[in-house]
């Protein structure tokens, strides 16, 4: 039995070679059948619950399991910290792909600091680059999240 907020997922099967999770739900105002898959990075997952009415309803979401980020090493933090201010304030005077190299500057010196991925999505997306963006959000995301 896992519990999913509101809704307490029971008789739980997985199917290895798929990844996909079945079984049945129980909360939110229903109860039925649910299917879910986990991305290959295993960060996401998407499926949909089947309510006992017939209905059906697409869910989607972030594993969670509390901040994964790191502060910065103090040896180094004042250079990541300067990177991202400088990069702030190129971003800010339009010039996004300065903006970035600071970004990927900060991220390649410490990578588990979220804010430097902030960074990255933000200039990502002032430059136009939808796909690198979203990559960065999700890596912030990732790194940020806290219960």
């Amino acid at each position: 039995t896992c519990y999913a907020g509101d809704v307490v997922l029971m008789d739980c099967s997985s199917d290895d070679e798929e990844g996909i999770l079945t079984g049945i739900f129980e909360g939110g105002g229903g109860y039925g059948e649910f299917s879910l898959s986990m991305s290959a990075d295993g960060r996401r997952f998407s499926g949909g619950l089947g309510d006992d009415d017939g209905s059906e309803l697409e869910w989607t979401g972030f594993r969670r399991q509390g901040a994964r980020g790191e502060a910065p090493p103090r040896r180094v933090a004042w250079l990541h910290e300067a990177l991202l201010g400088r990069g702030r304030c190129r971003l800010k005077a339009g010039d996004a792909a300065e903006a970035l190299e600071d970004a990927r500057a900060a991220t390649a010196l410490c990578c588990r600091a979220a804010s430097g991925w902030l960074l990255a999505a933000d200039a990502a997306e002032a430059s136009g680059d939808e796909e690198a963006a979203r990559a960065a959000r999700d890596e912030y995301e990732w790194l940020a999240w806290s219960e």
